[in-house]
C-alpha cells in the first residue's frame, strides 16, 4: 500500500448516527428510510470497534431513565429500545451519503 493511501485510510473516522424522530411519545419511532444526510451525528469515534461498542451502550442509558416507571411505560419504553437500535448505524466519516441533498 502507497503512503498516500495509508495516511487516507487514517483520516477515516465513524459516526454512530441515529435516524430522524417520527414519533416523540412513547414508544418512539425512527424514519430509518431517510437518507443518511438527514440523520443525526450522536457519537464520533476512531474505529468501528468503538462505535459499534457505542452502539451498545445505548439501551443502558434508557434503562436508567426506568426505575420508576410503570409496567406499561417499561413497555413502550422497551419498545422505545428496540425501535433506536434498529435506527441507529455506524457510518464512515467518508461516506459519500453523508453530503446527499
Amino acid at each position: 500500500m502507497k503512503f498516500r493511501h495509508a495516511a487516507a485510510l487514517a483520516l477515516v473516522g465513524w459516526y454512530l448516527m441515529l435516524a430522524p424522530r417520527t414519533s416523540d411519545k412513547p414508544p418512539i419511532t425512527y424514519d430509518t428510510t431517510a437518507p443518511l444526510s438527514k440523520w443525526k451525528i450522536v457519537g464520533s469515534y476512531d474505529t468501528a470497534k468503538e462505535c459499534d461498542q457505542g452502539k451498545d451502550k445505548i439501551p443502558r442509558i434508557i434503562l436508567q431513565a426506568e426505575e420508576n416507571m410503570t409496567s406499561e411505560q417499561k413497555s413502550a419504553y422497551d419498545q422505545t429500545i428496540l425501535n433506536l437500535l434498529g435506527a441507529s448505524q455506524c457510518i464512515a466519516t467518508d461516506d459519500p451519503r453523508l453530503k446527499e441533498k
